[in-house]
């Protein structure tokens, strides 16, 4: 098929046959990237391509009509709509299975929106930092997706003046079961194997090896260890993962005592998994002490920084309270107390995830004093875990896929369900539009009565359990046509999602709804030794949900008051639709991913894998709306306020006159005008574009040619003024040539007033130089006059901002501390280009900046000096602006950048500056 057209909804025949085989071809040619009208298709390569360049980055800005589809694209009219719209704020909608590709899209849509702005500030490098750092802790490997988010996020970009100045995120429903247990062929989360690797020089501290120095296996795992890699490639990999994670947690700003901490607590749950009970005779649990157990007990102590003789009780007895006042130990079961022991781990890895993207949150934010919060527009990125559907699905599954058809609502009610009511209010003949509504799906998870509140009301009774539930379900549910009872398994059940059906096991849904702490346990991590894990836990720290912070619906929950504890479940709901609530005040835009095969293989399109997921995504229906529908409606005062320069009147009026004179003299067609909105297509915007960035141009040269006139009028004025002057000037020395006239004495006896005074000056000054003289000959009060202006900028920097410089104690002594030799104190651009005009290429200084708080780097390269600006991280390590590496210290960054290239410079770092 030849690629005539890169938009679905301009071909000209359309089935399902001709789409799939249109998007093949295109697929079979490494273009990814297809539109839907405005919206955008993308499916996953599997591979590497080199379509996120500088180049793609500049050919996609000011909705260039000869851009391809691209993901960057969709980010420069999400910006341009941001800019231009009466919209406050613009949201981008990423859907589509796990491994389809929507994490890879969302960062490649943020980057775009920095590059648009222009952004090379810290902050804006923070931004990028933060996906690297987020998906160590939030993403795993999967049978679907190698790299798949466990979590759900939106990301809140803040703009002032069309230029980034915060950011902000919102986490949803962190899969924490999956830090005790993961199926077969999938692993636990990112960061462990990266500390595993990254740690091995520092494996005693963080007790990585027992005592006879062979590597720790670690049951959470599935006994996994670093001297287990047999690929050479995977050992280099887990390092670089490693060294960006440390890079990226600098960026952001964490201190170095609260990333030991960090690293010693996700140890520390390693540890706790390796504690292993059995059952006594009396079927109670007891602790086995073991060589490898009394080791993990005792990293645990050191690591977590608990009473581990405390722990153990804690994990095989409760004390639960009787009527509020008498206390009764209940021992438990061997299940129980592994349940425990668990329930342990996930808590304090959540806890510590939360407490990561609060800390973020808290580095991205901007300063609200400053800006008014009606000057301040933002552009969401949605990027949700994809739908799932594994041999065993559990109630992770079952809440990511009530995710998906809540997101799949959202698409249907935009493209669909509104622009059909909006054509009946503005009296614009509707076409006929169908579509598989899933808001009956979502009645039977969320309603009143529906799966959810069941399941709520089930955790509060003691003596229920899985099968009474999935009894409740099947009982309640069975005549649901999107609720299918087991006819296989009691604890089993299928669900007729938009997707497909799937099969869910009721198998601890109670107990994960609950999602509890035993109390002596949490009491015990509000003690503990370690500042985080104790601050996480006295300070109740829980999911974020920080979109909460503009809609407060629902207390945050609290692991010590039981009977006002809202479950997973009920958080959940609240969350999404408060996120719904969000993204309906935004106008979306929406990106559907599609996975080519479920082998996760290259250059592999399966046709029925790919039209399965068109069919449940609706992209026949979608494209027929965008060919014949409206997908642009801006009121009338909207549409003229924008294209008023357009109109042959010299005055508009807001009317729907005026918004048809517009269309018409600009030769327009297939719109309509409604009783209060104008009705485009999604290619009008960009041509009424093209004509209003032409009269812009145009003005553009009429007021250069005025300002030059305005310019040469003024030269004249002043060339007249400057004669005038002239002529009189000429006429007062031909006065002043006479001696007898006034001006001629006047001027005489202020010279002699002046010469009088010089002479009193020049005898203070030689009484000053004889008293300096004194002074000079009594060392004791010498003030080294003579020290080097880059000695003393150094004897005022701390130590570590330079190096960490001179480590052993300061020694007593007159001499005068010496600096390195190419850090100088504040000096111009101008200055320190004189210095280094005639060295060698790669000389380079670092200077304390004329211009700005922070330092420069100055180096000499071909043809000229180039300048990059230094800023101190409150952490107290140094960053080049526009670079991505973190550096301890100024030293580090002159030596880094010794063996490195800089981005942007293709040389390194030689020979420091001197003054001969």
């Amino acid at each position: 098929m030849e690629l005539v057209t890169h938009d679905l909804a301009s071909l000209p025949d359309l089935n399902e046959e001709i789409i799939l085989n249109f998007l093949k071809v295109r697929y079979t040619a490494d273009i990814i990237y297809t539109y839907i009208g405005d919206i955008l298709l993308a499916i996953n390569p599997f591979k590497e391509l080199s379509i996120y360049d500088t180049k793609m980055h500049k050919l996609c800005t000011n909705l260039n009509q000869d851009a391809p589809p691209h993901v960057y694209a969709l980010a420069d009219f999400a910006y341009e709509c941001l800019k231009n719209s009466s919209y406050k704020s613009q949201c981008c909608v990423i859907s589509g299975e796990s491994g389809a590709g929507k994490t890879e899209s969302a960062k490649h849509f943020i980057n775009h929106l920095i590059y648009l702005c222009l952004g090379n500030t810290r902050l804006e490098l923070q931004i990028l930092q933060v996906n690297p750092l987020l998906e160590a802790f939030g993403n795993a490997t999967t049978l679907m997706n190698d790299n798949s988010s466990r979590f759900g996020k939106y990301i809140e970009l803040s703009f002032h003046n069309n230029k980034v100045v915060g950011a902000k995120i919102s986490e949803y429903l962190l899969e924490k079961s999956r830090v005790v247990f993961q199926n077969i062929g999938e692993n636990n989360f990112h960061i462990f194997y990266y500390l595993l690797v990254g740690l091995e020089c520092q494996s005693d501290k963080y007790y990585l090896t027992n005592k006879n120095g062979d590597h720790l296996e670690f049951n959470y795992l599935n006994y996994f260890c670093p001297n287990k890699i047999s690929s050479k490639n995977l050992r280099l990999d887990l390092m670089e993962k490693y060294d960006q994670l440390i890079n990226a947690l600098n960026y952001v700003a964490f201190l170095e005592n609260e990333q030991t901490d960090l690293f010693a607590a996700l140890i520390g749950i390693l540890h706790v998994g390796n504690l292993e009970f059995k059952s006594n005779d009396e079927g109670y649990a007891t602790f086995i002490y073991s060589e490898n157990t009394d080791y993990s007990l005792m990293a645990i102590y050191e690591l977590l920084g608990i009473n581990t003789g405390a722990l153990i009780e804690a994990l095989t007895a409760s004390l639960p309270t009787a009527g509020g006042r008498d206390e009764f130990i209940r021992n438990h079961t061997l299940e129980a107390a592994l349940d425990a022991r668990d329930a342990l781990a996930k808590h304090v890895y959540s806890r510590l995830f939360y407490w990561i993207v609060s800390k973020i949150n808290n580095t991205l934010s901007y300063d609200k004093s400053e800006k008014s919060a009606s000057s301040i527009k933002e552009i969401g990125i949605l990027d949700i875990y994809g739908f799932e559907h594994f041999q065993k699905n559990s109630f992770e599954q079952l809440c990511i896929n009530l995710a998906n058809e809540q997101i799949q609502y959202f698409f249907n009610k935009h493209i669909f369900s509104l622009e059909k009511e909006e054509y009946g209010r503005e009296g614009i003949n509707s076409i006929a539009i169908t579509f598989n509504d899933n808001q009956p799906l979502l009645e039977l998870f969320m309603g009143p009565s529906g799966m959810l509140k069941k399941l709520d009301d089930l955790c509060k009774l003691p003596r229920a359990n899985d099968l009474t539930l999935i009894q409740n379900f099947n009982k309640d549910f069975s005549k649901n046509s999107n609720y299918i009872p087991s006819k296989r398994s009691e604890l089993n059940f299928t669900i007729n999602h938009y997707a497909g059906k799937v099969t869910y096991t009721g198998e601890n849904f109670l107990e994960k709804n609950r999602d509890s702490l035993p109390f002596r346990v949490s009491e015990l991590l509000k003690n503990s030794s370690n500042d985080i894990i104790s601050e996480i836990f006295s300070n109740g720290s829980t999911p974020q949900n920080t979109i909460y912070s503009s809609y407060t619906v629902c207390t945050i929950r609290n692991i010590d008051k039981n009977s006002n504890r809202l479950s997973v479940s009920a958080q959940y709901r609240n969350s999404l639709e408060i996120l719904m609530k969000r993204m309906s005040e935004s106008r979306p835009i929406f990106l559907r991913c599609i996975k080519p095969n479920s082998s996760k293989r290259p250059d592999d399109f399966n046709e029925k894998f790919v039209l399965l997921q068109l069919r449940y995504c609706g992209v026949l229906e979608t494209i027929r709306i965008r060919r014949e529908g409206f997908s642009l409606r801006p009121t009338f005062q909207e549409f003229v306020d924008r294209y008023k320069y357009l109109s042959p009147d010299s005055f508009v009026k807001y009317d729907s006159h005026t918004c048809k004179k517009i269309l018409e003299t600009n030769n327009l067609n297939n719109w309509r005008v409604g009783k209060s909105k104008v009705f485009l297509k999604y290619y009008h915007y960009e041509k009424l574009k093209v004509i209003l960035d032409e009269y812009n141009n145009h003005a553009i040269i009429i007021q250069k040619y005025v300002r030059v006139w305005l310019a040469r009028k003024e030269f004249r004025r002043r060339f007249e003024r400057s004669r005038r002057e002239k002529y009189k000037m000429a006429e007062f020395l031909v006065n002043l040539h006479s001696k007898s006239s006034s001006i001629y004495q006047f001027v005489t006896k202020t010279a002699l007033l002046k010469l009088q005074k010089s002479k009193e000056i020049r005898e203070d000054s030689n009484e000053i130089q004889s008293h300096r003289n004194k002074v000079e000959r009594n060392p004791s009060r010498s003030t080294n006059v003579g020290q080097s202006v880059n000695a003393k900028i150094y004897d005022n920097l701390n130590n570590k901002v330079v190096n960490g410089m001179n480590k052993s104690p300061a020694k007593k002594s007159s001499e005068p501390k010496k600096g390195p030799v190419w850090l100088y104190g504040k000096i111009t651009r101008g200055q320190s280009e004189e210095f280094l005009k005639n060295k060698e290429i790669g000389t380079y200084l670092v200077r304390k900046s004329d211009s700005r708080d922070g330092y420069s780097l100055s180096f000499k390269a071909e043809n000229r000096c180039r300048h990059y600006m230094v800023d101190a991280l409150p952490n107290g390590k140094f960053i080049i602006i526009g670079e991505p590496r973190v550096h301890n210290s100024l030293k580090d960054l002159i030596e880094y950048h010794k063996k490195h290239k800089l981005s942007n410079w293709n040389g390194y770092l030689s020979v420091p500056f001197t003054k001969d």
